[in-house]
Formats: C-alpha cells, structure tokens, sequence
C-alpha cells in the first residue's frame, strides 16, 4: 500500500510534541503516535463518500471536491457543531485517520474542537482502555490530555475523543484512530466539529483528507475481537445483571480516548 499523499508535498509526519498525550493519572507515562503513522496508510479522499450536515446544501461530490481544492473551502450550514460522515467502499480497508486543516479564513468561525464517534445512545459506559495503533506505547489511563502540544490535545467525552484546535492558528491537525475507533468506524467514520470559537457563526473547514489501512496490516481479527472483549467487560461492570453480550455493540462503537496530533504547517 502506499503513503499516498492526498496534499502532495504537504508533510504527513506527527509533530512530536502535539501528538504526545500523558494520563493525568501518571504523567510520567505518555503516549506517542509514531512518526509514520500516515506514511503507513494510504489516502482514500477522493473516493470518500461526505455525509451528514455539510450535504444540506450540495451533494457528496461536490463537497469531496471543495474539501479537496485550495481554493475553495466549506461552511457548516448552521452556527453550533457540525456533523460529518465519512464512508468508502473498499471492504478490505478501514479508515486509520483524518487531516484537517483550519484558520484560513476568519478566526472567529475556527472551530474549538472535534469529537471522534457516534453520541451514546444511553448511558456511556467507561470502556477500557483500548489497544494504542500499531507502534504505540501503551496508556495508563482511559483519560487523556495533550502534554504541551500546539493546542492538539484529547479529552474523554462519554467515551469518545475530543480532539481541540489552536485558536488563531492556519495549519493542518494528524488525527490518527485508535484501533478501537478504527473497528467502530470501520468503514463510515463520524465526527463532530465546532463550535466555532463564536458560537453563533457556523464552522469553517478549509481542507479535510482521509485516510485508511489495510485490513491484513491493521490487524483487523485481533483488534475486532479486542474491542468486543473489552466491550463486553464494561457492559457487564456497568450494568451489574441482565444480559452481558447486548451492550457488546453499542459499547464497540464508543470508543475510548487515545491520542490525537498535530501535524505539520499550512
């Protein structure tokens, strides 16, 4: 498979210190993403599917295309955050990541955050802390805060990610999956961005690329089977009685925090 440089030429490689998270629990043990974590996966934008509110006013094409372009951009359709869904069809891959680029335009319509997953369909139940991606220390913790990045750190929210900007920054975010957002993505991604540092502007986005794997390299049986496993641990914690394998999948698509980066200049 290949590095597959959707930018061409725009540098894929994690900043060190915006991609390395440490549990408040332990500081002393952080996580880093490796270096190359996107040269091992390959960019699949331009056959992406983009769904969700973006496409109220245009269609998927016609979205993938202005995502993709440098001269053009996209706004959300209402002030507050902004919901997207990413799908592709190739069977053997899974999406391994996003890039996103802000601050072109107007600092006041930058996004302060986004958020990795489907909102619970009831109570979040606190998952354990899933296997890191490939070539990733283990965490401490299944709460995470970014250690002196550029403003890229990650918090638990209900289980999912959430993932925030440098204000009054132009630049491009590396957002790699963890394995367990990978398998509860798999093939359609979802993710919440906004609200914009003035709540009642809509969101600017400037660039956003895809990324995926090879199921064979991800690992895709260990790390199904992983999240399943781990899934049906904290259904069984948290509800006490009643059924342990129901919340298997409801579990299996919440995953819990990982790391998220920085990457390099825009």
């Amino acid at each position: 498979h290949g590095s597959g440089s959707c930018g061409g030429g725009r540098g894929l490689g994690l900043d060190a210190a915006s991609s390395m998270l440490a549990s408040p629990a332990n500081a002393a043990a952080p996580t880093v993403f490796p270096f190359d974590f996107f040269e091992r996966t390959m960019c699949i934008t331009s056959e992406a599917k983009f769904g969700g509110d973006l496409v109220r006013r245009t269609t998927s094409e016609s979205l993938r295309f202005a995502l993709q372009s440098e001269e053009t951009h996209v706004e959300a359709p209402s002030p507050g955050p902004c919901k997207i869904t990413i799908s592709h069809t190739r069977t053997d891959h899974v999406i391994a990541g996003i890039r996103i680029h802000l601050g072109t335009g107007s600092s006041t319509q930058t996004p302060t955050e986004l958020v990795i997953g489907v909102a619970p369909a009831g109570a979040a139940a606190a998952a354990a802390t899933p296997a890191p991606p490939p070539g990733v220390l283990g965490a401490t913790s299944a709460t995470a805060t970014a250690a002196g990045g550029a403003g890229a750190g990650a918090t638990a929210s209900g289980g999912r990610r959430v993932v925030t900007f440098e204000l009054g920054s132009r630049r491009w975010y590396d957002i790699p999956l963890t394995p367990a957002e990978s398998v509860a993505a798999e093939r359609v991604l979802t993710i919440y961005v906004g609200p914009a540092v003035t709540p009642s502007l809509p969101v600017r986005i400037d660039h956003l690329e895809v990324y995926a794997m090879n199921k064979e390299e991800f690992g895709w049986e260990a790390e199904s089977n992983a999240v399943a496993a781990a899934a049906s641990v904290a259904a069984t914690a948290a509800g006490g009685g009643g059924g342990g394998g129901g919340g298997g999948t409801a579990a299996a698509a919440e995953p819990a925090p990982g790391s998220g980066g920085g990457g390099g200049g825009g």
